[in-house]
């Protein structure tokens, strides 16, 4: 579903040079004014309500240019108004106003065009003559404070069906296209939908350690402080903070090296979503020198890239099996590796499990003769299901530790649930060992 809020970005500022602005003076307006009714209603039958309004807003408007010598802010647009173009070529067009009450909306506003307007001056001329007609709400209330300058952000405009439904198989009209390249050259409707305020999407921030990888943070409110989004990945990442060796932000682009922000600044005020964490008083350049940290980053990183292993898979009622074990970040492979020798017709099929299935991956014995066996858990269907492999101890660890990285970092679905139903057991074990000592207590004494 297309909405116009999250494009609220699509309007470019743009500022028109003053040198093509006529100043209107109040006898243009009024000027404008008297050919007006005419024209709008080009001999169709208004309702009587409608004609009453006019009448009112006629009054109103006239009062209203009294008062205030033509104070509509938006008269730099009148220009465009093709029923004072004198002999330009124009368009009649229907807007829809899709901020008003359902029970107005479906009667849309006419106005004539010149031809040569773009679709963010449409909007401008509506906005005229919306104001000139001193129509209700008033567009301050629809669109908050209005910039007659920067204002074409808070609207856009839209094609329209005949009942001023907005199309939504189509983006708003790009601002500075021209509006007669759409629609039928006689008759075109469009809708002017108020953007909303123009909230920021969740906008995401990405903070990067040097020589650690980065952190993305999805944030709702421009106004969090950078403070807090560097506590965010000093907590997530485990980091060390030693007295005297504070960590501080700087903005990502080049030049800002060097320069750390005022972590008690707004998000918004920075112009910035990227950013580094360094430490203060060292240089981006410089890689710290945390050697567990390191080591642990380079394993996670290389837990996810495929590595083979051969190992025996242990079987309850047959010898065991020779098969290379093949893990990476997306899949387990268990390939049955043929025996020389043996007069096999046929190579066992190679199995492969999703890595997202994969439950747990722990070592269950450690033998006497320097191998180990492990356990793979895996969910099918409903059911946990277990394979048994036995390698050198060595070999088994790696495993067991590779595996288990990829699952922490994946933290799927099943992963989770077997993790908590872990939990859960341990929590009952514990209770009912409880309840059992307190049984058996009386009888000792």
């Amino acid at each position: 579903m297309y909405k116009a809020e999250e494009k609220g970005h699509l309007f470019e500022k743009r500022d028109i040079p003053a040198a093509d602005q006529p100043q209107m003076s109040v006898g243009d307006i009024s000027s404008a004014g008297e050919t007006d009714t005419d024209s709008i209603d080009g001999g169709k039958d208004v309702s009587a309500d409608a004609k009453q309004s006019k009448l009112v807003s006629a009054l109103s408007k006239q009062l209203e240019e009294l008062e205030t010598q033509g104070s509509n802010p938006f008269f730099k647009y009148a220009k465009f108004d093709g029923r004072t173009a004198g002999g330009q070529s124009t368009r009649k067009l229907e807007i829809f106003l899709a901020f008003l009450p359902p029970d107005q909306r479906a009667y849309p506003m006419t106005i004539i065009v010149t031809a040569n307007a773009r679709a963010q001056e449409v909007v401008g001329l509506v906005c005229w003559q919306y104001t000139e007609e001193g129509r209700k709400p008033d567009l301050k209330t629809v669109a908050g404070q209005i910039d007659p300058n920067d204002f074409l952000n808070k609207f856009s405009l839209h094609m329209a069906e005949d009942n001023g439904e907005i199309d939504t198989d189509f983006p708003p009209i790009v601002p500075t296209d021209l509006v007669s390249k759409y629609g039928l050259p006689g008759f075109t409707k469009f809708a002017l939908v108020a953007n909303a305020p123009v909230q920021p999407k969740a906008v995401v921030v990405t903070i990067t350690v040097p020589n650690r990888g980065f952190n993305k943070f999805q944030v709702d409110s421009m106004t969090i402080t950078m403070r807090e989004l560097m506590d965010k990945v000093i907590k997530k990442r485990k980091m060390k903070v030693i007295q005297g060796l504070n960590y501080t932000l700087e903005k990502a682009g080049k030049s800002e090296a060097g320069k750390p922000i005022d972590l008690d600044s707004m998000l918004g005020s920075m112009n910035c979503l990227d950013f580094y964490l360094i430490r203060e008083n060292s240089s981006r350049g410089d890689v710290e020198s945390n050697v567990e940290e390191d080591q642990k980053m380079a394993e996670s990183l290389l837990s996810h890239q495929y590595k083979s292993f051969h190992v025996s898979m242990v079987h309850k009622l047959r010898t065991n099996t020779e098969v290379q074990l093949g893990i990476s970040g997306d899949k387990i492979e268990i390939d049955p590796l043929a025996v020389k020798g043996t007069a096999r017709l046929f190579k066992p099929k190679a199995v492969t499990y999703d890595a997202d299935s994969v439950a747990a991956c722990d070592i269950s014995e450690a033998k006497s003769n320097g191998k180990s066996v492990f356990r793979m858990t895996y969910l099918n269907g409903m059911d946990y299901k277990h394979h048994f492999f036995e390698a050198e101890h060595a070999v088994a660890q790696e495993i067991v530790e590779k595996v288990n990285n990829i699952l922490e970092l994946k933290f799927s679905t099943v992963r989770k649930e077997f993790v908590f139903s872990q939990e859960r057991k341990a929590l009952q074990k514990r209770d009912s060992i409880k309840r059992d000592s307190i049984k058996s207590g009386h009888h000792h004494h």
